[in-house]
Protein backbone atom coordinates (compact mmCIF):
# COMPACT_ATOMS: atom_id res chain seq x y z
CA UNK A 1 0.00 0.00 0.00
CA UNK A 2 3.13 1.95 0.27
CA UNK A 3 2.90 4.97 -2.32
CA UNK A 4 -1.26 4.66 -2.74
CA UNK A 5 -3.73 7.62 -3.64
CA UNK A 6 -5.55 8.57 -1.15
CA UNK A 7 -8.62 6.52 -2.83
CA UNK A 8 -6.95 3.35 -2.64
CA UNK A 9 -6.71 4.21 0.60
CA UNK A 10 -10.41 5.07 1.17
CA UNK A 11 -11.31 1.82 -0.84
CA UNK A 12 -9.42 -0.31 1.75
CA UNK A 13 -10.88 1.18 4.55
CA UNK A 14 -14.44 1.25 3.03
CA UNK A 15 -13.97 -2.89 2.00
CA UNK A 16 -12.81 -3.13 5.75
CA UNK A 17 -16.30 -1.27 7.44
CA UNK A 18 -18.30 -3.35 4.73
CA UNK A 19 -16.98 -6.76 6.00
CA UNK A 20 -17.03 -5.69 9.89
CA UNK A 21 -21.02 -4.42 9.08
CA UNK A 22 -20.30 -1.47 10.96
CA UNK A 23 -21.38 1.55 10.35
CA UNK A 24 -18.89 5.12 9.63
CA UNK A 25 -19.68 8.50 8.43
CA UNK A 26 -18.55 9.26 4.85
CA UNK A 27 -16.56 11.93 6.15
CA UNK A 28 -14.94 10.16 8.75
CA UNK A 29 -13.41 7.32 6.20
CA UNK A 30 -11.92 10.49 4.05
CA UNK A 31 -10.42 11.51 7.46
CA UNK A 32 -8.82 8.34 7.96
CA UNK A 33 -7.78 7.84 4.78
CA UNK A 34 -5.90 11.04 4.17
CA UNK A 35 -4.18 10.51 8.10
CA UNK A 36 -3.13 6.72 6.80
CA UNK A 37 -1.23 8.34 3.59
CA UNK A 38 2.16 6.72 4.43
CA UNK A 39 1.66 3.59 5.71
CA UNK A 40 1.66 0.44 3.93
CA UNK A 41 -1.77 -1.94 3.83
CA UNK A 42 0.42 -4.14 6.71
CA UNK A 43 0.21 -1.40 8.85
CA UNK A 44 -3.03 0.02 7.96
CA UNK A 45 -4.86 -2.67 8.48
CA UNK A 46 -3.44 -3.20 12.17
CA UNK A 47 -4.58 -0.01 13.36
CA UNK A 48 -7.76 -0.57 11.69
CA UNK A 49 -8.28 -3.76 13.56
CA UNK A 50 -6.70 -1.83 16.76
CA UNK A 51 -9.47 0.53 16.32
CA UNK A 52 -12.22 -1.74 15.80
CA UNK A 53 -10.76 -3.97 18.72
CA UNK A 54 -11.16 -0.65 21.06
CA UNK A 55 -14.94 0.06 20.67
CA UNK A 56 -16.23 -1.88 18.07
CA UNK A 57 -16.00 0.68 15.42
CA UNK A 58 -14.02 3.48 14.30
CA UNK A 59 -14.21 6.56 15.55
CA UNK A 60 -12.75 10.59 15.74
CA UNK A 61 -10.17 9.44 18.64
CA UNK A 62 -8.72 6.58 16.84
CA UNK A 63 -6.69 9.21 14.55
CA UNK A 64 -4.62 8.97 17.34
CA UNK A 65 -3.66 5.70 16.93
CA UNK A 66 -2.70 6.35 13.28
CA UNK A 67 -0.40 9.57 14.73
CA UNK A 68 1.32 6.58 17.01
CA UNK A 69 1.90 4.26 14.28
CA UNK A 70 3.38 7.31 12.24
CA UNK A 71 5.86 8.18 14.59
CA UNK A 72 7.05 4.08 14.99
CA UNK A 73 7.62 4.70 11.18
CA UNK A 74 9.52 8.14 11.70
CA UNK A 75 11.89 6.57 14.84
CA UNK A 76 12.65 3.62 13.14
CA UNK A 77 15.21 5.83 10.75
CA UNK A 78 16.85 8.02 13.05
CA UNK A 79 16.43 10.73 10.63
CA UNK A 80 13.36 12.85 11.60
CA UNK A 81 12.10 13.13 15.50
CA UNK A 82 8.50 13.08 16.22
CA UNK A 83 7.52 16.36 18.70
CA UNK A 84 4.69 16.21 20.52
CA UNK A 85 3.18 19.46 20.11
CA UNK A 86 1.38 19.79 23.67
CA UNK A 87 1.67 23.58 23.32
CA UNK A 88 -1.41 25.46 21.42
CA UNK A 89 -1.91 28.86 19.90
CA UNK A 90 -2.99 29.94 23.37
CA UNK A 91 -0.24 29.38 24.54
CA UNK A 92 1.30 31.87 22.41
CA UNK A 93 1.50 35.16 23.70
CA UNK A 94 2.51 38.08 21.23
CA UNK A 95 3.36 37.26 17.53
CA UNK A 96 -0.41 38.51 16.83
CA UNK A 97 1.00 38.91 12.70
CA UNK A 98 2.10 35.70 12.85
CA UNK A 99 -0.57 33.86 14.50
CA UNK A 100 -2.93 35.71 12.24
CA UNK A 101 -1.07 34.24 9.32
CA UNK A 102 -0.64 30.90 10.49
CA UNK A 103 -5.06 30.95 10.50
CA UNK A 104 -5.02 32.09 7.02
CA UNK A 105 -2.76 29.11 6.42
CA UNK A 106 -5.03 26.58 8.86
CA UNK A 107 -8.40 27.27 6.91
CA UNK A 108 -6.77 26.57 3.29
CA UNK A 109 -4.52 23.61 5.21
CA UNK A 110 -7.64 21.91 6.33
CA UNK A 111 -9.26 21.79 2.98
CA UNK A 112 -5.97 21.32 0.20
CA UNK A 113 -8.65 19.34 -2.39
CA UNK A 114 -10.92 22.14 -2.46
CA UNK A 115 -8.72 24.72 -2.39
CA UNK A 116 -6.75 23.59 -5.11
CA UNK A 117 -9.59 23.16 -7.51
CA UNK A 118 -10.51 26.96 -6.78
CA UNK A 119 -6.98 27.59 -7.79
CA UNK A 120 -5.26 28.31 -4.48
CA UNK A 121 -1.72 27.54 -3.72
CA UNK A 122 0.01 25.33 -1.26
CA UNK A 123 1.10 26.28 1.71
CA UNK A 124 4.74 26.09 1.54
CA UNK A 125 6.08 26.89 4.71
CA UNK A 126 7.70 29.51 7.02
CA UNK A 127 10.58 31.53 7.74
CA UNK A 128 10.82 32.09 12.27
CA UNK A 129 14.03 34.66 12.82
CA UNK A 130 15.41 35.79 15.97
CA UNK A 131 17.36 35.36 19.30
CA UNK A 132 16.66 32.26 21.59
CA UNK A 133 13.85 32.21 23.63
CA UNK A 134 11.70 34.82 22.20
CA UNK A 135 8.92 32.02 20.82
CA UNK A 136 9.86 30.19 17.42
CA UNK A 137 9.87 26.89 18.94
CA UNK A 138 6.82 27.41 20.50
CA UNK A 139 5.08 28.99 17.19
CA UNK A 140 6.04 26.02 15.09
CA UNK A 141 4.32 23.36 17.87
CA UNK A 142 1.44 25.64 18.16
CA UNK A 143 1.37 25.59 14.21
CA UNK A 144 0.97 21.98 14.12
CA UNK A 145 -1.90 21.67 17.20
CA UNK A 146 -3.33 24.18 14.64
CA UNK A 147 -3.18 22.09 11.51
CA UNK A 148 -4.07 19.24 13.34
CA UNK A 149 -1.02 17.22 12.23
CA UNK A 150 2.25 15.56 13.04
CA UNK A 151 5.31 18.10 14.19
CA UNK A 152 8.55 15.94 13.12
CA UNK A 153 11.93 18.06 13.69
CA UNK A 154 15.22 16.89 11.15
CA UNK A 155 17.74 15.26 12.83
CA UNK A 156 20.68 17.92 11.79
CA UNK A 157 23.21 15.29 13.57
CA UNK A 158 22.26 12.88 11.15
CA UNK A 159 22.84 15.10 8.13
CA UNK A 160 25.97 17.15 9.37
CA UNK A 161 28.13 14.42 10.51
CA UNK A 162 28.14 12.34 7.61
CA UNK A 163 30.50 12.38 4.32
CA UNK A 164 29.19 14.10 1.48
CA UNK A 165 27.89 11.21 0.08
CA UNK A 166 26.17 9.57 2.92
CA UNK A 167 24.57 12.91 4.13
CA UNK A 168 23.08 13.98 0.60
CA UNK A 169 21.56 10.16 0.80
CA UNK A 170 20.40 10.58 4.74
CA UNK A 171 18.49 14.02 3.18
CA UNK A 172 16.67 12.49 0.35
CA UNK A 173 15.31 9.74 2.71
CA UNK A 174 14.35 11.87 5.44
CA UNK A 175 12.35 14.10 2.85
CA UNK A 176 11.11 11.14 1.31
CA UNK A 177 10.05 9.84 4.55
CA UNK A 178 8.47 13.12 5.24
CA UNK A 179 6.01 13.28 2.18
CA UNK A 180 4.93 9.35 2.78
CA UNK A 181 3.29 10.77 6.03
CA UNK A 182 2.61 14.10 5.00
CA UNK A 183 -0.30 16.11 5.85
CA UNK A 184 2.93 16.86 8.37
CA UNK A 185 5.14 19.88 9.41
CA UNK A 186 8.67 19.21 8.91
CA UNK A 187 10.49 21.61 11.47
CA UNK A 188 14.01 22.25 10.29
CA UNK A 189 15.16 23.86 13.41
CA UNK A 190 18.56 26.21 13.42
CA UNK A 191 19.15 26.20 9.96
CA UNK A 192 21.56 28.03 9.07
CA UNK A 193 24.31 25.40 11.45
CA UNK A 194 22.74 22.87 8.98
CA UNK A 195 24.14 24.08 6.15
CA UNK A 196 26.76 26.03 7.53
CA UNK A 197 28.42 22.66 8.33
CA UNK A 198 27.12 20.87 5.08
CA UNK A 199 26.53 23.31 2.42
CA UNK A 200 26.53 20.27 0.27
CA UNK A 201 22.74 19.77 1.20
CA UNK A 202 21.62 23.15 0.42
CA UNK A 203 21.51 22.26 -3.48
CA UNK A 204 19.67 19.36 -3.26
CA UNK A 205 17.05 20.45 -0.34
CA UNK A 206 16.29 23.46 -2.40
CA UNK A 207 15.68 21.45 -5.35
CA UNK A 208 13.15 19.56 -3.19
CA UNK A 209 11.74 22.77 -1.75
CA UNK A 210 10.70 24.22 -4.99
CA UNK A 211 9.19 20.79 -5.99
CA UNK A 212 7.52 19.94 -2.70
CA UNK A 213 3.69 20.09 -2.56
CA UNK A 214 2.68 18.35 0.54
CA UNK A 215 4.84 19.27 3.15
CA UNK A 216 4.62 22.54 5.33
CA UNK A 217 8.62 23.27 6.15
CA UNK A 218 8.50 25.46 9.53
CA UNK A 219 12.31 26.54 9.66
CA UNK A 220 13.96 28.37 12.62
CA UNK A 221 17.31 30.53 12.50
CA UNK A 222 18.95 32.63 15.34
CA UNK A 223 21.10 34.26 12.75
CA UNK A 224 19.71 35.07 9.12
CA UNK A 225 23.02 36.26 8.06
CA UNK A 226 24.47 32.51 8.58
CA UNK A 227 21.94 31.42 6.10
CA UNK A 228 22.67 31.45 2.70
CA UNK A 229 20.84 34.36 0.79
CA UNK A 230 18.87 31.89 -1.80
CA UNK A 231 17.03 30.22 0.71
CA UNK A 232 15.58 33.98 1.67
CA UNK A 233 14.44 34.53 -1.75
CA UNK A 234 10.81 34.71 -2.48
CA UNK A 235 9.39 31.54 -3.43
CA UNK A 236 10.75 28.87 -1.18
CA UNK A 237 9.09 29.84 1.96
CA UNK A 238 5.53 31.41 2.01
CA UNK A 239 6.12 33.90 4.49
CA UNK A 240 9.25 34.87 6.88
CA UNK A 241 8.82 36.68 10.19
CA UNK A 242 10.87 38.30 12.79
CA UNK A 243 10.57 37.14 16.23
CA UNK A 244 12.27 40.02 18.52
CA UNK A 245 11.97 40.25 22.28
CA UNK A 246 8.38 41.00 23.81
CA UNK A 247 7.02 44.67 23.68
CA UNK A 248 5.22 45.42 26.57
CA UNK A 249 1.81 44.28 25.46
CA UNK A 250 3.61 40.73 24.71
CA UNK A 251 4.87 40.47 28.04
CA UNK A 252 1.76 41.02 29.28
CA UNK A 253 -0.18 38.22 27.64
CA UNK A 254 2.96 35.89 28.04
CA UNK A 255 2.93 36.52 31.97
CA UNK A 256 -0.61 35.54 31.99
CA UNK A 257 -0.57 32.88 30.33
CA UNK A 258 2.12 31.29 32.57
CA UNK A 259 0.41 33.06 35.83
CA UNK A 260 -3.20 31.67 34.75
CA UNK A 261 -1.40 27.71 33.39
CA UNK A 262 -0.11 27.97 36.96
CA UNK A 263 -3.69 28.92 38.65
CA UNK A 264 -1.13 32.05 39.86
CA UNK A 265 -3.01 34.76 38.52
CA UNK A 266 -5.14 36.94 41.16
CA UNK A 267 -6.62 39.96 40.83
CA UNK A 268 -4.32 42.25 43.05
CA UNK A 269 -1.07 41.11 41.33
CA UNK A 270 0.23 44.67 39.64
CA UNK A 271 0.97 42.74 36.41
CA UNK A 272 1.73 46.39 34.87
CA UNK A 273 4.32 46.07 37.49
CA UNK A 274 5.62 43.14 36.38
CA UNK A 275 5.83 44.40 32.78
CA UNK A 276 7.62 47.37 33.62
CA UNK A 277 10.52 45.15 35.93
CA UNK A 278 10.78 42.89 32.78
CA UNK A 279 12.12 44.89 29.99
CA UNK A 280 14.08 43.10 28.18
CA UNK A 281 12.68 39.20 29.22
CA UNK A 282 12.53 36.64 26.29
CA UNK A 283 9.44 34.36 26.71
CA UNK A 284 11.40 31.86 27.99
CA UNK A 285 12.79 34.54 30.64
CA UNK A 286 9.45 34.96 31.43
CA UNK A 287 8.45 31.42 31.60
CA UNK A 288 11.57 31.13 34.18
CA UNK A 289 10.79 34.29 36.10
CA UNK A 290 7.24 32.99 37.17
CA UNK A 291 8.26 29.50 37.88
CA UNK A 292 10.55 30.91 40.07
CA UNK A 293 8.83 33.64 41.67
CA UNK A 294 5.90 30.62 42.57
CA UNK A 295 8.71 28.23 43.72
CA UNK A 296 9.75 31.55 46.20
CA UNK A 297 5.92 31.96 47.33
CA UNK A 298 5.76 27.72 48.09
CA UNK A 299 9.03 28.43 50.18
CA UNK A 300 7.29 30.55 52.19
CA UNK A 301 4.90 28.99 53.04
CA UNK A 302 2.29 31.74 51.46
CA UNK A 303 -0.94 31.02 49.38
CA UNK A 304 -0.81 33.90 47.47
CA UNK A 305 1.69 35.48 44.95
CA UNK A 306 2.99 38.50 44.71
CA UNK A 307 5.45 41.30 43.74
CA UNK A 308 7.91 41.15 46.06
CA UNK A 309 8.27 37.08 45.00
CA UNK A 310 9.08 38.67 41.30
CA UNK A 311 11.45 41.03 42.47
CA UNK A 312 13.30 38.04 45.04
CA UNK A 313 13.36 35.82 41.87
CA UNK A 314 14.94 38.22 39.88
CA UNK A 315 18.35 37.78 41.93
CA UNK A 316 18.51 34.39 39.99
CA UNK A 317 16.62 35.06 36.64
CA UNK A 318 18.23 37.18 34.20
CA UNK A 319 17.43 38.34 30.79
CA UNK A 320 19.04 36.55 27.88
CA UNK A 321 19.73 39.68 26.88
CA UNK A 322 21.79 40.56 29.39
CA UNK A 323 25.81 39.90 28.04
CA UNK A 324 26.82 39.79 31.34
CA UNK A 325 23.92 39.23 33.68
CA UNK A 326 24.42 40.82 37.21
CA UNK A 327 25.38 37.81 39.88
Amino acid sequence: MEGSTKDEIKSLIETFIKDLDIHVPAKLIDEFAAAFRGLDEPRIMEVLNRAYENGGSLEMEDKRLILEEKARLINETGLLEVIPAVESMDDLGGLEEFKEWLYRKEFIFKQLEKARQFGVSNPRGVLLAGAPGCGKSLGVKAAADLFDVPLVRLNVARLSGQDQAQGESNLKKALELSEMISPCILWIDEMEILFASAPHLSGPFLTWMQENTEVFIAATINDSEKLPDRFLRTGFFDHGFSVDLPHKEERRKILEIHLRKRKKWNRNLDIPLLVTMTEGYSGVDLEALVEEAIENCFIQRRDVLTEEDFRQAQNYIHPASEVFPAK
